[in-house]
C-alpha cells in the first residue's frame, strides 16, 4: 500500500483533496496532512515512507519549492506533485526544474484529473508500466517516422493518431543559447523531459497528436485529422498550438517557433512532412521568432529565390554610393540619415536569396565589410586598430537566429562607428589646435610638416590630410600665410631691416622671401613699407 502527504495551508483545500477521491481504492492506506512545508518535512523525515506528496507552492513558514528541495535531499523515492494558482507560474517553473512530476491548477481540481496525475506519478515511481509505456510510445513514433508502421498497426496502437490526414510540426526553442545556460549544471535531458511533458499534457487534453524529441532544441509533433477541410484543420491546429505556447511559456519560460507542414493522406510521407515542418521552423530567420510558419510562408521564400539578383554585390555598391546616400551621410556623421539609408539597403536582401539561408548571412557580411572598408580607407586614422580589432563579423552575425536581430545589430554597429568617428574628430580637432599653436610659436624656426606631425602624434600623411580638411589650406600654404602676416606686422610696426624680418620669420633667402611676399600681398616688402609710411 502507498502513503500520501497533502501539504496545503488552507484546510478546506486539504479536505477537498482528501475527500474528493476514495484513495484507499487506489492503493493508499494513509493520507497524511500538513499545513506548511516545515511540518511536511518533519513528517517525511520521521516516516521515510511517503510515496506521493501533493503540495501547494505558496505557504507560510516553508513554501513548496523549499519543501521539494529539502525533501529530495532525504534520498527517498518520493514523487512530488504541485498545486498552483494562476499567479504561481514563476514558482511552478522552479518546481519543474527541481524535477516535479506534474502540477494541477486549484481551479481545476476535478477527481479524474487528480487521480490520473497521482497514478502517473506512481507508475513513474515504480519504474514500471509508465516508463515502459513511454518507451513503447517513442518506439512507435520512430517506426512511424521511418515508414515501418502500417496504417492498420497505427490504428491499433496507443498513439493518438486516429485520422486519415497527416500533418507534422516542428517546435524550435527560441533563444536556445540562453535557455541552455539554465541547465548547465544539469543534464539537458531535464530540459527535454520538461518540454516533452508540457506538450504531452496539452496533446493529452485535446486527445490528438504525439510529440518526440529530435534534439534538446527541437521537437517533432505528428497529428492525424479525420477531416480534410483545410479551414477546420487550420482552426483546430491553431488552438492546439496556442495552448502549447501558453504551457511552455507559463511553466518553463520558453518561447518557441513552430514550423507546420502540408497535409498528406499517405502514412509513408510522415518523414518528409516532418522535414518540411523543420525547414519551415528554420524560416524564423526570415519571419522572426515566436511565430507559426506555414507552407504558404515557404512559398513566399521560394518566390524570393526566383527573383534573386546574381549581381547583388554591385547593386549594394551602387546604392551605397548614390548621391546623398549612406557613404555621404557617413562623411557628414549624420546618424539619422545613415540609419535611414541602411534600412533602405536592407530591403535589397530579397534579391540576394538563393534558396539557402546562408546567402542572407553573406549579404549582411558584404554590407558590413563595405562600410568598414569605407571607414578605414585612410590607413592612418587608427580606427581599425582601436574599434574593430579582432572582430569576427561573420561569426557575430551567425550568432543571431533572425534577420531582424542581425539588422538591429548592424544598426547598433553603425551607431557605434559614427559615435567613435565623432570622438576621433574631437581628438583630431584638438590635435589641429595644438598644431596651430605650435606653428604660431615656432614659425620663425625651420618648421617642416614632419616636425609638426610628430609634435601632435600623427603620421605625416594623415596629419597633412586632416590639417587641410580642418584649416582649408595645406601645411605649406598655412605656414606661409602665418609668416607673411607676421612680416606685414614687423614692416609697419618696427624699424627692422628687410633681411632681419626675413630671418625672423623663418626665411633663409631674402629673394625667396620677397618673391613670396609679392605673390601674396601684391607688392614687394619695401613697397608695402613705403606705402604704409606714406599714409
Amino acid at each position: 500500500m502507498y502513503k500520501m502527504l497533502l501539504v496545503e495551508d488552507e484546510p478546506i483545500v486539504r479536505l477537498a483533496l482528501k475527500s474528493l477521491v476514495d484513495w484507499n481504492a487506489y492503493g493508499f492506506d494513509e493520507v497524511l496532512e500538513a499545513s506548511n512545508g516545515k511540518k511536511a518535512l518533519e513528517i517525511m523525515t520521521a516516516r521515510g515512507d511517503i510515496d506521493i506528496v501533493i503540495t501547494d507552492i505558496n505557504m507560510p513558514v516553508m513554501n513548496g519549492i523549499e519543501l521539494i528541495e529539502k525533501g529530495k535531499k532525504l534520498g527517498g523515492n518520493t514523487e512530488f506533485l504541485v498545486l498552483s494558482a494562476y499567479d504561481d507560474y514563476p514558482l511552478v517553473r522552479s518546481a519543474f526544474k527541481l524535477g516535479i512530476n506534474d502540477y494541477i491548477l486549484k481551479t481545476e481540481m476535478e477527481p479524474d484529473k487528480i487521480v490520473k496525475m497521482v497514478m502517473t506519478a506512481l507508475e513513474k515511481k515504480d519504474g514500471g508500466s509508465n516508463k515502459r509505456s513511454t518507451i513503447d510510445r517513442n518506439e512507435l513514433i520512430r517506426k512511424l517516422i521511418d515508414g515501418d508502421l502500417s496504417k492498420a498497426e497505427l490504428d491499433h496502437s496507443i498513439l493518438r493518431l486516429k485520422g486519415d490526414y497527416y500533418l507534422c510540426c516542428s517546435i524550435l526553442i527560441d533563444n536556445f543559447r540562453i535557455i541552455k545556460k539554465r541547465y548547465e549544471d544539469n543534464d539537458l535531458k531535464e530540459l527535454i523531459s520538461s518540454v516533452v511533458n508540457a506538450v504531452y499534457q496539452v496533446l493529452e487534453t485535446v486527445n490528438t497528436g504525439e510529440i518526440i524529441s529530435l534534439s534538446s532544441e527541437e521537437y517533432g509533433m505528428i497529428f492525424a485529422f479525420e477531416s480534410s477541410m483545410k479551414s477546420d484543420i487550420d482552426k483546430k491546429l491553431a488552438e492546439i498550438l496556442s495552448k502549447i505556447r501558453t504551457s511552455l511559456s507559463n511553466f518553463l519560460n520558453i518561447e518557441v517557433t513552430i514550423g507546420i507542414s502540408e497535409m498528406n493522406k499517405d502514412i509513408r510521407k510522415i518523414k518528409p512532412l516532418l522535414e518540411e515542418g523543420q525547414r519551415n521552423a528554420r524560416l524564423r530567420f526570415i519571419y522572426g521568432k515566436g511565430k507559426n510558419i506555414y507552407p504558404k510562408d515557404e512559398e513566399e521564400v521560394n518566390n524570393m529565390r526566383k527573383n534573386k539578383n546574381n549581381n547583388i554585390t554591385q547593386q549594394i555598391i551602387i546604392e551605397m554610393g548614390k548621391e546623398n546616400g549612406i557613404l555621404e551621410a557617413l562623411d557628414r556623421l549624420d546618424e539619422e540619415k545613415c540609419i535611414e539609408e541602411m534600412k533602405r539597403i536592407f530591403k535589397l536582401k530579397e534579391l540576394s536569396f538563393t534558396g539557402d539561408i546562408e546567402s542572407f548571412y553573406i549579404y549582411y557580411l558584404e554590407i558590413i565589410l563595405m562600410i568598414i572598408q569605407y571607414v578605414i580607407k585612410d590607413e592612418e586614422n587608427n580606427y581599425e586598430s582601436t574599434i574593430l580589432e579582432n572582430t569576427d563579423f561573420y561569426g557575430e552575425i551567425r550568432k543571431f537566429d533572425t534577420i531582424a536581430e542581425i539588422e538591429e545589430w548592424i544598426i547598433k554597429l553603425l551607431k557605434n562607428i559614427i559615435s567613435s568617428l565623432r570622438k576621433m574628430n574631437m581628438v583630431e580637432s584638438e590635435a589641429i589646435k595644438h598644431a596651430k599653436d605650435f606653428i604660431q610659436k615656432n614659425y620663425g624656426a625651420k618648421l617642416t610638416l614632419d616636425m609638426v606631425s610628430k609634435e601632435v602624434g600623427y603620421s605625416k600623411a594623415y596629419f597633412s590630410k586632416i590639417f587641410t580638411e580642418e584649416t582649408g589650406d595645406n601645411f605649406t600654404t598655412y605656414l606661409t600665410n602665418i609668416r607673411i602676416e607676421k612680416a606685414k606686422e614687423l614692416l609697419t610696426k618696427t624699424e627692422m631691416k628687410i633681411y632681419e624680418i626675413c630671418e625672423h620669420i623663418g626665411y633663409s633667402n631674402i629673394e625667396h622671401f620677397s618673391r613670396t611676399f609679392k605673390k601674396i600681398v601684391g607688392v614687394s616688402p619695401i613697397q608695402y613699407k613705403n606705402n604704409y609710411m606714406g599714409r
